[in-house]
């Protein structure tokens, strides 16, 4: 599914031949409808998610900002899009709501390479120190016990913490992270995607070496349950400037669930319009301005001339 992510990860409805205000039931098939809100970086961008059994879709508009041709960052929104999952056409649509226009390929369609599933068998933790380690990773995971109501499901308040302490030899600096967030019980997965759900483990205190590091891994076991529906992660660790000059930085990330809804859905939300023409490559970034449009042509030019001058 659209990730994130990095991830990674993540609107209102405004084409009334997509996704219109009055919605058409189809007797006996339940859906979830929510609306994501995620702040990072200065930026502010939100997701609409519909679910069924075996199909989802997902509008959004891209994250990321293109750069003109005078190296400036261009600000403006890019194309509303969206992307429609069908496990029983084994097909995800991926489409451009302001083009009208769509490209097709398998789903799912991230699946793991056999040498990647090797690499990460090949260096297995170990239950005791082969040798004194550089590096001590801490997770720690705490039921605050809070609860609160959403929209009919009990939420959960759990905080999860991550520690990286730099040790005698290392060449790490001290990195942490606190999640704060609110989880309900509900399965968002479809039904060809994986729906491996984290379950509480035995506490772990293991070594492992990767990287030039010796890492000590303490972990208490207790894993995150649940959907979250309110969760603020806080990074803190240290950036190292070329002159060598170390500067603390602290990074903050937010997700929301602004809306929330159960019941039935559209089914013309999971069909792609007739009105839409199929493509091999979808814009994803805002129209050339007519600043960039002349900078790339004398680009152009200057690479057509230096050719001829050879």
């Amino acid at each position: 599914m659209h990730l994130m992510a990095g991830l990674c990860l993540l609107t209102a409805i405004f084409l009334p031949q997509i996704s219109g205000e009055s919605v058409e039931s189809r007797p006996g098939t339940p859906g979830i409808k929510m609306t994501t809100r995620m702040v990072a970086g200065g930026t502010t961008d939100e997701q609409t998610t519909f679910l069924e059994a075996d199909r989802a879709r997902t509008e959004y508009r891209p994250a990321l900002h293109s750069v003109h041709g005078d190296g400036t960052l261009d600000t403006r929104p890019g194309p509303r899009l969206a992307d429609i999952a069908r496990c029983d056409l084994g097909q995800v649509f991926d489409l451009n709501l302001e083009d009208r226009e769509y490209m097709v390929s398998a789903y799912p369609r991230f699946r793991l390479p056999k040498q990647d599933i090797q690499a990460r068998t090949e260096n297995i933790p170990q239950k005791v120190a082969p040798w004194v380690p550089t590096v001590r990773e801490e997770t720690t995971t705490v039921d605050t016990g809070e609860r609160k109501d959403f929209f009919g499901h009990q939420a959960r308040r759990v905080i999860s913490t991550w520690k990286k302490t730099p040790l005698v030899g290392s060449h790490s600096e001290l990195h942490d992270s606190v999640t704060d967030g609110w989880y309900i019980d509900l399965d968002t997965s479809i039904s060809c995607e994986s729906r491996w759900q984290p379950r509480n483990v035995s506490r772990r205190h293991e070594y492992y070496a990767v990287g030039g590091e010796r890492y000590e891994i303490i972990d208490d076991g207790i894993r995150v349950m649940g959907f979250a529906i309110e969760r603020m992660r806080t990074s803190r660790w240290i950036v190292t400037a070329s002159d060598g000059t170390k500067r603390p930085t602290v990074d903050t990330w937010e997700e929301k669930i602004t809306e929330f809804y159960e019941g039935p859905l559209d089914p013309a939300l999971f069909e792609v319009p007739g009105s839409f023409s199929k493509v091999s490559e979808l814009r994803r970034q805002p129209p050339l301005t007519l600043a960039d449009r002349w900078y790339l042509t004398r680009t152009w030019v200057k690479s057509l001339a230096n050719d001829l001058l050879k």
